[in-house]
């Protein structure tokens, strides 16, 4: 283990005592990263969990409002009550990333508070994260098995 590796762990460890915190690696585990370099711990921690639920935060956008080819036709895959409760979930994320503009702005105490909730909202989302995944490669792999059979029907 290299000397930053130490420092980071070093300056997460007291993080973790002082604010009631889960061990560096749940974060790295859960989130597919590693800290490196000790600037900037929280930062890291939370940006990677922001980027994470934006992007499931854009899908969840594109298929209640499609704005283009992609996002329309994947749109079809959805009913109207997937839809419906995919809704909340989307106001939910939207409200996370205008709160890490404003928790950004605090002191390291709020910053904390802040990734706690993000990563709570990350662990809550995930049935919904898994569902959406399921049904959009299942919707994609039917469209492919569909097209092979109507391109055999027809030679």
């Amino acid at each position: 283990m290299d000397d930053n590796r130490k420092e980071v762990l070093h300056i997460f460890e007291s993080l973790k005592k002082k604010y009631n915190l889960e061990d560096l690696g749940y974060y790295e585990d859960e989130f597919f990263f590693y800290i490196d370099k000790p600037a900037n711990i929280v930062w890291e921690i939370t940006s990677t969990v922001l980027r994470r639920t934006s992007i499931i935060k854009s899908a969840i956008l594109g298929i209640l409002n499609p704005s283009g080819f992609l996002d329309g036709f994947e749109s079809k895959f959805f009913t109207s009550e997937d839809k419906d409760e995919l809704f909340p979930v989307l106001k939910r994320l939207a409200a996370l990333d205008w709160e890490s503009i404003n928790a950004f702005t605090k002191k390291e105490e709020v910053r904390i508070q802040f990734l706690k909730k993000a990563v709570s909202t990350w662990i809550d989302i995930k049935p919904v994260i898994e569902k959406i995944s399921n049904k959009m490669s299942s919707n994609w792999l039917e469209q492919e098995k569909q097209k092979r059979k109507n391109d055999n029907y027809i030679s």
